[in-house]
């Protein structure tokens, strides 16, 4: 399971933001640097940083905490 505050890291990381400028209430559309290449690019950092199996319609969220969910699903 990746923790909250190492999840936003990574997406902070990512975007070149502050990463307390994320919330989980944070719409993935308020983001003028995401895109779908973006959403791949947290996929792979976190698979790669956490060893992680996800496996998600990139499409399939709104809100940094779906994403943060559906990451966290057991597939």
């Amino acid at each position: 399971m990746i923790d909250k505050i190492s999840f936003l890291t990574v997406i902070a990381k990512i975007l070149r933001e502050d990463v307390q400028n994320l919330h989980f209430k944070s719409k993935v559309k308020d983001f003028a640097k995401w895109d779908s290449l973006t959403t791949i690019n947290i996929l792979l950092e976190l698979k790669k940083k956490y060893n992680s199996n996800i496996n998600l319609n990139i499409h399939s969220f709104k809100t940094l905490e779906e994403l943060y969910e559906q990451t966290n699903k057991k597939s």
